[in-house]
């Protein structure tokens, strides 16, 4: 499989461009801090703690705490069944949700078409 078939993979269970980016170049390449990931991949620092932090609440990215904190990732398999996981998550709350959004949207339609 080739690395673009793997980001756009990543991609469809949920994480942008650069979380994949991030994700996979620690998978490779064992755990480093924000500044090395930063430049390696060739990203500013902030986005790279935006999407470390995104990546960490997915839980396929953990920080180490040592003098200075350092990120490494999950093993891909693991990685994937937590992205399935979660998008099935997400999918169930939105089921959940459906008469709630539907109830609203004809309220909203009523509304409008009575105005």
């Amino acid at each position: 499989m080739s690395l673009e078939r793997i980001f756009k993979a990543l991609e469809s269970l949920g994480l942008s461009r650069v979380e994949a980016r991030i994700y996979v170049f620690l998978e490779k390449n064992g755990a480093h801090e924000n500044v090395n990931i930063a430049q390696a991949l060739k990203l500013h620092t902030k986005e790279i703690i935006h999407s470390l932090k995104v990546l960490q609440d997915k839980k396929i990215v953990k920080a180490t705490s040592r003098e200075t904190t350092e990120f490494s990732a999950v093993s891909f398999e693991n990685a994937i069944d937590l992205l399935i996981k979660l998008r099935k998550e997400q999918a169930r709350n939105l089921q959940d949700r459906k008469m709630e959004l539907l109830s609203n949207w004809q309220k909203m339609k009523s509304s409008y078409e009575n105005n």
